[in-house]
Parts: structure tokens; sequence; C-alpha cells
């Protein structure tokens, strides 16, 4: 009897912490919040701790805690590699992919910055324009005095690519596979007319 009364416990225990609800005996999901029939002030508070201590617990961070979210109320006294992007108070994610903390008010597109083609040799060729833009980003030549000098960055996991515009007289067989590897083949030599538009998308 005793074994019998164990297994209805933990089958129990499981079925009330599938979907836990609040303010709803119905939650419709893993977690659900409604607003309650009091008047009091509603929402919901995530955890928040300063960009220091942020920076503080680099080391307990890994892909176990990929997509983590925390709200930092300031940025870190002494940025990490980590938490290079946390420049102003707000929302971040924390994404394995690239081991940095990204905020979740990321824009939705932006154009690539500028980018060098050498159309002087013809044939096939290659650029890495996600490691073009991680590059340029993470280490600018110059910013104004005060800024953080470092721009955020997503992982290219992140991002889809599009080329919206370029002279078909000179690029032909042009792509781009998911990572932000473009191929394409230089087939006559830029004019003073020619350029590249390079759009990214966050997903």
């Amino acid at each position: 009897m005793k074994n019998f009364i164990s297994v209805i416990c933990f089958s129990i225990t499981t079925t009330l912490y599938a979907q836990v609800g609040i303010n709803t005996p119905t939650p419709k999901a893993t977690l659900d919040m409604n607003k309650s029939a009091t008047s009091q002030p509603e929402g919901f508070l995530t955890v928040r701790l300063s960009g220091t201590d942020l920076a503080s617990r680099d080391n307990l961070y890994g892909a176990d805690q990929n997509a983590a979210v925390v709200y930092v109320t300031a940025a870190p006294s002494t940025s990490t590699s980590k938490t290079s992007n946390v420049t102003t108070p707000g929302f971040y994610y924390y994404n394995n992919g690239i081991s940095k903390w990204v905020g979740l008010t990321m824009p939705k597109f932006f154009y690539m910055p500028s980018i060098l083609f050498d159309t002087t040799s013809l044939g096939a060729k290659t650029k890495d324009l996600y490691q073009l833009y991680y590059d340029q980003f993470t280490t600018p030549q110059a910013s104004s005095t005060g800024a953080a000098g470092k721009i955020p960055v997503l992982g290219k996991n992140d991002l889809e690519y599009y080329i919206t515009y370029y002279d078909t007289n000179v690029f032909t067989n042009v792509s781009i596979d998911a990572n932000g590897l473009m191929s394409y083949t230089v087939s006559n030599n830029a004019t003073d007319a020619s350029f590249m538009n390079i759009v990214f998308v966050v997903k």
C-alpha cells in the first residue's frame, strides 16, 4: 500500500509542475500569468543586477545558460569579453554561440558596414560577411568622447543576410550561406558607379 501511495504522489507532483498558472487555474503554457482581480502593480520582475555583478559571474555562464535573461541596472565599471555589449541599462540575454550578453532592444535590421571588394582580378571569390561585420563592430577605429568604444554584436545564427542590390556587370553567381559566407564571381572590373548593398536582418 505504501508503494502504491508513493506512485500516486509522484504522478500528482509531475502533473502539477507540468504547467504553472498565476491568477489562473487553467494555464495554457509552461508559465501563464494573468492580471489579478484586485488593484495592484502588475508585471513580471526578472533578475536585476549591475553590470559589474554580471561581469563577476562570467565563469558561471556557458552552454547550459544559453538564452538566460537578466535586467542590468548599469554598465559594468570594467567590461569583460562576455559583457562587452553591456553598455547601458536594459534587458540582455546570454548568447553562448558568441559567449556574450546581447541586448534585447537590437534593431530589426541594419546595413553592413562598408567593406572593400577588389575587382582588379577576375574569378570566383568568397567573403565572410559576418566576420567582417564582427571585426569592425568590436574594434572600431575611432569613437566619440565618452563612448564605450565598442558596438553590440549578434551571433551569426541570429542573423539573416541579404543583398538588396549589386552591379550585375561586375558581380555574377552571387550567393550567401546561412553563416554569412558570400560566394561570388568578379566578371568585370568595377567602375565609379559600381556598388553593393548588404543588409543584416535580426531573426
